[in-house]
């Protein structure tokens, strides 16, 4: 059931894959000299980034509880605005550039060739009841982190969705 919920507000992409890891955080300057396809990369990777501390943190915690919230706001959190910065450069650009980097975009994440998402969403079924007991904010991230390439289309955010253009400083 959390699979269809998440699937379904998925957004569209691309789907070729890197497979590379390292999320080292860019600034702005280093954002803007890359094309198409880099960029694709590199939110790709910040994706399967998250995915994967998500992924440990289910091993971590047997039971979910306040201090697995916490580190799973944090990742969540950290990933939104590494990828919010990478919006920031598309915003910037011509409708047609912006079609261009979001085309490349991967959807689902792709990890090693293969869909990185998948598992995941398999991994938080078996944990379904748990979720749903412990809280709506826990499902909200895992919301959140379902449709990372939103976080890169900052006019969407300040037009439909202003209260989390505003908490990530999208202008």
């Amino acid at each position: 059931m959390l699979t269809i919920a998440i699937v379904a507000i998925s957004c569209s992409g691309g789907n070729s894959g890197s497979g590379k890891s390292g999320s080292k955080e860019k600034t702005p300057e280093q954002i803007a000299k890359l094309g198409p396809e880099a960029f694709s990369d590199d939110v790709n990777d910040i994706w399967v980034n998250a995915l994967d501390q998500m992924d440990a943190l289910l091993d971590k915690y047997p039971q979910i509880n306040t201090d697995f919230e916490k580190e799973s706001n944090e990742i969540v959190d950290g990933a939104i605005r590494k990828v919010i910065k990478y919006g920031a450069f598309l915003d910037g650009k011509s409708e047609l550039e912006k079609t261009e980097y979001l085309l490349k975009c991967k959807q689902p994440p792709v990890k090693n060739g293969t869909d990185a998402l998948t598992p995941f969403q398999m991994k938080l079924n078996n944990r379904f009841d748990e979720f749903k007991e412990y809280g709506n904010g826990l499902y909200d991230n895992i919301t959140k982190l379902n449709v990372m390439l939103l976080y890169l289309k900052h006019d969407v955010l300040r037009e439909n969705h202003p209260s989390i253009a505003e908490k990530y400083g999208v202008k």
